[in-house]
């Protein structure tokens, strides 16, 4: 019985030619200053040939991310008992 591996295809972004475009990627293996050894995914643009990273769609929005000039300004509108410009409230 022959069975056939389908190779996963990923997306990539060409920041020279700035364009996405599917391939089968590679491995690389680099050291982080931050975080120490690491991986991530690579492939060669096909238009350019230059060394791709994998796409990463951005978020409008981040989940979980803290409005801070909301928040001043609701202890502001609450009268939080401060004055302006002393530190507390902005």
């Amino acid at each position: 019985m022959l069975w056939l591996i389908k190779k996963s295809m990923d997306k990539f972004y060409c920041s020279k030619c700035q364009k996405i475009f599917e391939a089968e990627g590679i491995k690389e293996e680099y050291t982080s200053p931050i975080y120490g050894p690491c991986w991530k995914r690579v492939s060669q643009c096909p238009d350019c040939g230059s060394k791709c990273d994998e796409y990463r769609q951005a978020s409008s929005t981040k989940k979980n991310s803290f409005d801070f000039d909301g928040y001043v300004e609701n202890l502001k509108n609450q009268g939080c008992g401060c004055n302006p410009g002393d530190g507390c409230c902005g």
